[in-house]
């Protein structure tokens, strides 16, 4: 990941929180996908030494690209779907103390069996909404790699690389100038353009999905303790909900709606609705 691509990004990120603005005067939404939620917020860069222990306590060196983006662009900023999550969230929507101290120095294997839902020698570097993660592989020859996480609420469970057509892995460079590339695009398609996932498949199994197949009845407004995913969010478009309202953390950008909901139901802390579309 390049300088020059990094200053591009930071120009579009401060490009598109004008843009926001402007629109928020005449009372308008940005229509891309996700932009709702990030808002093209860019948090502050992780400092090295915070990288640095963090490699330390789970005995990992994370990937070049990946450790470049948290501490040059921001530990946690808009971009594809919701946004590049902080690193503190590599395991959303579970805690970190959950989990054995090798998980992480362990060799990805796609076909390998889960710890408490996660893919051993991965981290989850973004959320896609419906409880479906974008992994970053931080272990194994496969390092540095891209996957579609999708075990949750689908029929055919499991992790998928993202791949060009020669079958070339798409890097995390390209993952984010792709998005840059498509920011034009009117909208909410440029969020997925490297992903056919999105098009290809039905989710029907997803909660959003499965409240429209029953009823017939007009819904107006949601409230789930998850981000809708681009199929769910075309859904509710194609029905007209005017508003999806979603569990947040106080304060906390990029927070995982579900992190909140079990750590509100515990007890641990207070939550707060929060708009998650349109």
């Amino acid at each position: 990941m390049n300088s020059q691509l990094i200053r591009r990004y930071h120009s579009a990120l401060r490009s598109r929180r004008r843009w926001m603005g402007f629109l928020r005067f005449f009372s308008l939404t940005d229509p891309r996908f996700g932009a709702r939620w990030h808002q093209y917020h860019c948090l502050p860069p992780a400092t090295d030494e915070y990288v640095s222990s963090f490699e330390a306590h789970w005995g990992i060196t994370l990937p070049d690209e990946y450790r470049t983006a948290i501490t040059q662009i921001g530990d946690g900023f808009g971009g594809p779907f919701y946004g590049v999550s902080p690193l503190e969230d590599w395991c959303q929507p579970t805690a970190a103390e959950d989990f054995p101290p090798d998980f992480l120095q362990r060799s990805f294997d796609p076909s390998a069996a889960r710890i408490g839902g996660l893919a051993p020698g991965a981290i989850r570097f973004c959320n896609a909404g419906c409880e479906h993660y974008y992994l970053m592989v931080v272990s194994g020859p496969l390092r540095g790699t891209l996957w579609h996480d999708i075990d949750v609420d689908v029929e055919e469970k499991g992790v998928l690389g993202l791949w060009y057509s020669d079958n070339q892995p798409v890097s995390l460079a390209d993952w984010l100038n792709g998005w840059l590339e498509n920011l034009s695009l009117e909208g909410f398609h440029s969020s997925y353009f490297l992903d056919p996932l999105w098009t290809k498949c039905a989710f029907q199994n997803h909660a959003i999905a499965k409240l429209f197949n029953a009823t017939d009845r007009p819904i107006t407004t949601i409230t789930v303790d998850q981000l809708p995913c681009p199929y769910c969010f075309r859904l509710l478009r194609e029905h007209r909900v005017r508003r999806v309202i979603v569990t947040s953390l106080p304060g906390k950008d990029y927070g995982n709606p579900k992190s909140a909901a079990i750590l509100g139901t515990q007890g641990k802390v207070d939550v707060e609705p929060r708009e998650a579309y349109p």
